[in-house]
């Protein structure tokens, strides 16, 4: 198995919030700035970090050539 580890630049959300994701070990993290809101108060925030995530994580198939999908819960 190949070791790859990317990252993705910051990205704002909305309010001042911004996220930043990493690839790592067949794994996303991502580090929110402020730490995101818990709840319906986190709710209005999601559409823009999933349009960062996803464009993160074709970011890291096209380099890689590795396939994924998400799972949102």
């Amino acid at each position: 198995m190949m070791t790859v580890e990317l990252f993705s630049g910051t990205t704002p959300v909305g309010d001042g919030f911004t996220v930043s994701f990493r690839f790592a070990n067949q794994q996303l993290e991502a580090d929110w700035s402020p730490r995101m809101p818990i709840g319906p108060a986190g709710q209005k925030y999601l559409p823009a970090y999933r349009l960062a995530r996803d464009e993160f994580l074709r970011l890291v198939a096209k380099r890689t050539g590795i396939s994924m999908m998400v799972v949102d819960l």
